[in-house]
């Protein structure tokens, strides 16, 4: 592995080697240096240096600073230039080896909001818009250390977005903006790269065989090529996306070469992370394997000794006493030897290894007058945390620009990329072929190492079992009744994928006059993406075999004309009025074959079956033609008023109504401007929006349409069925209806800033499967019926707290609160199961979506636990809702649990001084609850740190409802519960400890712990390079930046996992606020260096 990551590090070396001979060729000519300040003495970075005549420029570093290398000797004019301030120019000779050329600028009355990138790709005013718009630039992504999936790197840094990052190399990020307004549809926000709306499904698969997260497709995307990323973060934002806008929108803009005025500029980086765990199981190391003996002996693995088929951790004290245990070198034939019975407490840190990444990247940027480029290449290759498991990216892309005549600009871009992983995460670990599910399983006397060699003995030597042997075929191992070697499961059982995509576009302009304008644009994403997985022969899973191959293929088109008539109405008002079609084409297939009985072990192809191999073909495909218009109105550049409308017909809604129309109007008012008051200094902006939309989600294909369903083949024969689905002929696009008011202030001298929005939005006609009377010859359908409300607050502040004192600090913080709630459902319908586990997830008229239900304890009138004669806890009759912090108190009345956090937040600190910068970012969740199935499962075992630390194995301990433990005395052996006896008296039974926390594993409080946490989420230190250092390399700017992600987890009181790990997919459907066997996330720490020249 390190090797491979040597030779791409050279690879990198090598080129930019090449760049410095290429400049090292005009190494004999003057280099144009100098510092560009303000008119009150700060170093401005950013400035634009350029000698026009020759074509060549730079922009200034954080300090100011600038260096043009490699002019001709002769006169020349040099330009500074920043918008917000006067340029300036001035003659100089240019001669000898160095001219030193300093520029001050005078600052000019701008205004204080810039342009943002709105629905179709419209610029816009950000003072003009009516509804709330939060931007991130593309610096900020790309030194975030996110190069294997950029939608992390906006975790905590956007009011109301809320990622639910599975923290692990290639896994999958769920975004949801201000709450959930779907029961059974997508939560998911439309992203959209340069105009053209891009798959973003979270790409996990369940099979009979396994499951495997392969990651949100938006990971294809790479941050280096980012120029910036627009979150329009409601309906009244996207409503010109109609049908697609009820979740927001998230528009990311990508770099076209139009910066690099009047020069070549050629960029290259590279980035090198390092990855550990950042939270990990803690073990018991008290106990060994066995099942409540006083002794251990291995003879198989299997049951030929004592306790050696257990793979539970409920045996004897590990204190060194001499048992036979099994051996990777073993002195007998059966692998065993006589060795001391000892903990072994870093076994879980023995096996995941420290995950290393590279990327590198390289690109050509140049602009003129009426022409402009950029190319870029890209190649990513990362090793994660469990061993075999690698992704890697390969990334080729194209943009730009030109105007073949006056009234014509013709743009585009286009990007390939080659993807692939091996050994990706499973979705939930709940598989024999998991690390993690084995680690839940482990006795604590196991050694990782002793696995590894054993395996590497196995590829030397093969088996030696025999077929009478239970590890028959297989490496030796520690249990041979339920387990394989876990290094032969992670290189032998695994999955490895490839993802050909393409995402591009053409864009022509047309000016015919100053006032009317006509624009087309075509633009596709197309991928290919083939999976495989594997299981060899002998295995515990499949003794005799089996795979599953599978290729998907997405693609979707879009097509859009536009008509545009702007200009002044008179000196007071102007007005634009934008009219436009689009034709949109989905179409995805997917095509899989997987076979359970193999011929010839380790060829996995549909030859080498010996059952006929179940093979599934899925096709679907979805035409939505639009018309829409969005009219502008102006006065006097301080009030603004925009009014949309847009109308879809949809392939997938009933024929002859599938036309459905989605109005919206937004306005907003420059108070300064409107009333022209002087507040002293105290307010220099403030700014009043409000906003109405009525947008849609549109239904899955053939929901109204009678399907037929593929049976199992029969001898090679396959056969189809009639669905058990009634077709639903009166189907609608569920409806959301939203409004919004907020306002931007900015103060003191522009050094405070605070923008605050109140959201309301109701989404009615969900699409719901409801059952039906099997009489019908139909058990379901789908049907228009519910309605959910989300409402909010989000709010943005930013200071600059120093400024122009060698130091800068500014701090800006983010918070948001959603209250989500279920208003109605289907009148034959009181709740719908959205998921479920041993918990459930639900939606229930009055509660918000994905309301907790589960089993608590039996209790009596006074509501003390009744305990059994035996003295084990017992569940209640009926699932009872659950509270957040259940695992430490009872709840209120009334009180109920859900997995979305109440709020979110984030903070984020910016210090420079000179050419130093750094900056961390703190994100906040409060409030929502997890269940830890990781906590669950680890105590059932044995293995947990509470089950050996607490005490009840060889004495005797007290223990509440809420585990709590007390009491400790040696003349009892168990563990006493505190509640009372069926007769109404205090329980004085001791029960066995493993049957105790094997009782306990059928409830859910004891598990469900508060969704709480804070992360040191992001933090960056960059160095620019020195003045001195740049003028004696072929480089007019160079930056190291150190960065970390997910350093540190503050706040929480979930044990063992990462509370982030929740919604790992073990449950059919809705899986928020469940965590089960996550793999331990990544924290993440590495380098940046990125040169210009």
């Amino acid at each position: 592995m390190m090797d491979r990551l040597l030779r791409k590090t050279f690879g990198v070396a090598v080129v930019a080697l090449l760049t410095g001979l290429l400049g090292s060729t005009a190494a004999a000519q003057t280099n144009v240096a100098g510092t560009v300040t303000s008119d009150t003495g700060e170093p401005l970075a950013g400035v634009q240096v350029s000698i026009p005549t020759l074509q060549m420029g730079t922009l200034t570093n954080s300090s100011g600073r600038f260096v043009i290398q490699s002019v001709p000797a002769g006169a020349v004019i040099i330009r500074a230039e920043l918008i917000g301030y006067e340029s300036s120019q001035r003659r100089q000779d240019v001669e000898g080896t160095t001219v030193t050329v300093n520029f001050t600028l005078v600052e000019t009355a701008v205004e204080l909001e810039g342009l943002v990138v709105t629905a179709l790709g419209i610029s816009r005013d950000e003072r003009a818009l009516g509804y709330a718009v939060q931007d991130v630039q593309g610096s900020d992504i790309a030194e975030a250390g996110v190069s294997t999936n950029l939608v992390t790197a906006l975790s905590g840094k956007v009011s109301g977005v809320l990622i639910k990052n599975q923290g692990v190399m290639g896994g999958r990020a769920d975004v949801t903006i201000r709450g959930l307004s779907s029961i059974a549809g997508n939560n998911n926000p439309l992203f959209v790269v340069d105009g053209v709306p891009i798959d973003n499904q979270t790409n996990f698969y369940e099979s009979a065989i396994n499951r495997v997260d392969y990651g949100n497709a938006a990971q294809d995307l790479n941050p280096d090529d980012i120029e910036s990323i627009s979150v329009l973060k409601g309906a009244n934002a996207a409503a010109l996306y109609g049908s697609r806008a009820t979740n927001g929108v998230i528009i990311i803009t990508t770099k076209k070469g139009a910066g690099a005025e009047g020069r070549l500029e050629i960029t290259a980086s590279s980035e090198a992370l390092f990855s550990t765990a950042l939270i990990s199981p803690t073990w018991q190391n008290i106990f060994g394997g066995g099942d409540r003996t006083s002794t251990y002996e291995y003879k198989d693995g299997a049951g030929g000794g004592v306790g050696d088929y257990i793979d539970e951790s409920w045996g004897p004290v590990m204190n060194g006493q001499l048992y036979n245990q099994w051996n990777a070198d073993p002195t007998d034939a059966d692998g065993i030897s006589a060795r001391p019975f000892m903990p072994v407490p870093y076994s879980t840190r023995d096996l995941f290894e420290t995950g290393v990444g590279l990327t590198n990247h390289f690109s050509v940027a140049g602009s003129t007058g009426s022409t402009n480029g950029r190319l870029s290449a890209t190649q990513v290759n990362s090793s994660g945390q469990s061993p075999y498991h690698d992704i890697s990216r390969t990334q080729l892309s194209i943009a730009g620009g030109v105007n073949p005549i006056d009234q014509l600009r013709v743009q585009g871009s286009a990007s390939y990329v080659k993807s692939g992983g091996t050994n990706r995460p499973l979705s939930d670990g709940g598989s024999l072929n998991s690390a993690t599910y084995q680690f839940l399983w482990w006795q604590r006397s196991t050694e990782t190492q002793m696995q590894k060699r054993a395996y590497d003995l196995w590829l030397q030597k093969g088996s030696e079992f025999g077929p009478d042997h239970p590890g028959w075929g297989l490496p030796r191992n520690w249990n041979h009744n339920y387990w394989d070697n876990i290094y032969y499961v992670l290189a032998e059982a695994g999955n490895n994928d490839t993802r050909d995509r393409f995402i591009g576009n053409v864009d022509l302009n047309y000016e015919f006059n100053d006032i009317f304008s006509a624009n087309a644009r075509v633009g596709t994403d197309w991928y290919e993406h083939r999976r495989k997985n594997v299981f060899p022969v002998y295995s515990h899973d499949y003794k005799w075999g089996a795979f599953i191959d599978q290729v998907i293929f997405r693609q979707e088109t879009n097509v859009d004309i536009v008509l545009t008539a702007q200009g002044d109405l008179s000196s007071d008002f102007s007005a634009s009025l934008r009219v436009g079609a689009n034709r949109r084409a989905n179409d995805s297939n997917r095509h899989s074959i997987e076979s359970e009985r193999l011929i010839v072990p380790g060829l996995y192809t549909p030859q080498n079956s010996s059952v006929p191999p179940t093979v599934d073909n899925w096709l679907t495909e979805k035409r939505v033609y639009s018309t829409y218009g969005l009219g502008s109105l102006s006065f006097r550049d301080y009030a603004f008023l925009d009014v949309t409308a847009r109308n879809d017909w949809s392939s997938s809604l009933p024929e002859g109504s599938n036309s459905y129309f989605y109005p919206s109007v937004s306005a907003s008012l420059i108070l300064t401007d409107a009333f022209d008051f002087d507040a002293g200094g105290i307010i220099d902006y403030a700014k009043i929006r409000g906003s109405w939309a009525e947008v849609g989600s549109d239904a899955d294909p053939y929901q109204t349409s009678a399907v037929m369903t593929q049976l199992q083949t029969f001898q090679g024969a396959p056969g189809f069925i009639p669905s058990n689905r009634l077709p639903a002929l009166k189907l609608k696009p569920e409806i959301t209806r939203s409004w919004e008011v907020g306002t931007d202030i900015r103060g003191f001298d522009n050094r405070i800033t605070l923008d605050f929005t109140y959201y309301n939005s109701r989404t009615r006609d969900q699409i719901l499967s409801v059952p039906i009377s099997t009489t019908s010859g139909y058990s379901n359908m789908v049907i228009n019926a519910g309605e959910v409300e989300n409402k909010g607050y989000e709010v943005l502040l930013g200071a600059e707290l120093l400024r122009g004192s060698g130091l800068n600090w500014d701090v800006s913080f983010n918070w948001a609160a959603n209250r989500g709630k279920v208003i109605s459902l289907h009148e034959s319908l009181d709740r719908i199961v959205l998921g479920a586990y041993t918990i459930t997830y639900e939606a229930r008229p009055g509660l918000p979506l994905g309301v907790v239900y589960g089993d608590d304890l039996k209790r009596d009138a006074s509501g003390n636990p009744i305990i059994s004669s035996s003295g084990f806890p017992q569940r209640s009759t009926a699932k009872q809702p659950l509270c957040e912090g259940m695992n430490k108190r009872r709840c209120e009345p009334g009180e109920f649990a859900t997995s979305e956090p109440d709020w979110i937040g984030g903070v984020r600190n910016d210090f420079s001084f000179g050419l130093v910068q750094l900056s961390f970012l703190v994100d906040v969740r409060k409030g929502g609850v997890l269940f830890c199935g990781t906590c669950r499962l680890a105590a059932r075992d044995g293995l947990s740190y509470e089950t050996g630390h607490y005490g009840g194995r060889i004495d005797g301990v007290t223990v509440d409802q809420f585990l709590n433990f007390s009491n400790r005395r040696t003349d009892k052996v168990g563990v006493n519960m505190v509640g009372v006896k069926a007769d109404g008296s205090p329980n004085d039974v001791y029960a066995n400890a493993k049957q105790f926390w094997g009782k306990y594993d059928d409830l859910e409080p004891p598990f469900l712990h508060s969704g709480t946490f804070a992360k040191l989420r992001e933090v960056k230190l960059s160095f620019d390079l020195t003045p001195n250092v740049l003028e004696k390399l072929p480089f007019s700017t160079g930056r190291i930046t150190l960065v970390g992600r997910n350093l540190a987890l503050f706040l929480t009181d979930v044990p063992h996992v990462d509370p982030e790990s929740d919604g790992n997919a073990f449950i059919d459907g809705y899986a928020r606020g469940l965590e089960y066997l996550s793999q331990p996330s990544d924290r993440t720490f590495g380098v940046n260096v990125s040169v210009t020249r």
